[in-house]
């Protein structure tokens, strides 16, 4: 929460952009504040000069704002086009909740609406006091519009910067609670990382994985453990993506950020589990099935991570989370054993590194227990027999 509470302090810093903006308009308030004492610097003219003025100033107004706002418009449309048609809707319901631009735009029908009431009580060749005041009012207010149009045409690019857009999508997952919303924003980054990593933007598919994976973190350590199954099937079909276009640095990126969720898992001590499941279905997704080709550099970074989160499990005295990563790592390897011997070789080495052999006859005798949802990855042939060879090769290791 002092995170939020610091990133929101941090928007609300003005650099010298702003400063010079913010002194233009103090400019033009002096401005009105002189033709209110007599000066008349902002307005100087008899009945037919105001009528022409505001209505000028009125058309101008409307062609600005809309011009303006159909700029916007067409860069969350280009954004949706680009990375996903879920930031579509982020965006516009970003611009609502943006207290600027919602200022800008009751601004602007202000500003308008004072136009159109003074322009209704200008009549004869005279102008009165009041209706000069209100027309130098009008003035200023039109100043001031131009003013916040500028300035607003410097926050336009946020809505197709890809950095913008994760930071915008990662802070708003951070504050949302709801499962279902929470849930929309996970996957924009998801279909953010996928689209770039097939266009082979490596820098922007990495950033919104460490996005994602901050999200996955701040869920464990304030007890949102619920809203993470979602961050694990885009990590899970993002790997999926990778290993298709032989993206290897994604493919381990993506195993670092389940990482993060399994370490999460085991420090705040937590019933989920789901991260370890997650990593060995990432290890199986390392078999090609369509082109028989084994990913071999993505199966031992996960073979290694599963070894060093055992051992940092039963280091923090987590027998929970030990035995059931040593489950699902035995899991890998009996598939592994059923179809490429010499990967399995790999796996054995790592689980006998940190598993006794009273570890792993419990691990066995759990995993039969439950054999019968495994039928799926051996092709619904019995896996008994794969996991059976795998504990004896264990065993004699």
């Amino acid at each position: 929460m002092q995170y939020l509470k610091n990133m929101a302090l941090n928007d609300v810093k003005l650099n010298r952009i702003d400063l010079l903006f913010l002194a233009a308009g103090g400019i033009i308030f002096l401005l009105f504040v002189f033709d209110l004492t007599g000066t008349r610097i902002l307005f100087n003219g008899d009945a037919s000069s105001a009528s022409f003025l505001l209505s000028t100033l009125t058309e101008s107004l409307a062609a600005l704002f809309a011009i303006t706002f159909s700029v916007l418009i067409i860069a969350i449309e280009f954004s949706a086009s680009k990375y996903t048609p879920k930031v579509l809707h982020f965006l516009l319901e970003s611009i609502f909740k943006d207290f600027q631009i919602v200022g800008i735009i009751v601004f602007f029908i202000s500003a308008m609406f004072v136009n159109f009431i003074t322009l209704a009580h200008v009549s004869g060749s005279t102008v009165p006091n009041d209706i000069r005041v209100f027309t130098s009012l009008s003035v200023a207010l039109a100043a001031w519009c131009f003013l916040l149009i500028l300035n607003l045409f410097r926050r336009i690019p946020r809505f197709f910067n890809p950095d913008d857009i994760i930071d915008n999508v990662k802070t708003a997952a951070l504050r949302e609670n709801e499962p279902r919303e929470n849930t929309e924003l996970i996957k924009i980054l998801g279909d953010i990382i996928r689209k770039e990593t097939l266009q082979g933007n490596v820098d922007v598919a990495s950033d919104a994985l460490t996005a994602l994976e901050d999200v996955s973190v701040y869920n464990f350590k304030n007890r949102r453990e619920g809203l993470n199954e979602e961050v694990l099937e885009q990590l899970f079909d993002i790997a999926r993506t990778a290993i298709r276009i032989d993206d290897t640095s994604t493919e381990i990126e993506v195993v670092g950020s389940v990482r993060a969720v399994c370490v999460a898992t085991i420090e705040e001590d937590s019933k989920y589990l789901g991260g370890f499941r997650y990593l060995r279905e990432i290890g199986i997704l390392a078999l090609d099935r369509s082109r028989g080709i084994v990913h071999s550099q993505l199966l031992l970074s996960v073979s290694h991570l599963f070894t060093d989160l055992i051992s940092y499990a039963k280091e923090k005295e987590r027998d929970a989370q030990a035995l059931f990563s040593i489950m699902q790592f035995f899991i890998l390897g009996g598939f592994y054993n059923a179809n490429h011997e010499s990967v399995a070789n790999h796996i054995i080495e790592d689980i006998t590194s940190v598993c006794t052999q009273r570890e792993v006859e419990v691990a066995f005798n759990g995993i039969m227990e439950k054999k019968e949802t495994l039928r799926s990855y051996f092709g619904g042939k019995d896996p008994e027999d794969a996991i059976r060879d795998f504990h004896d090769a264990l065993m004699a290791y």
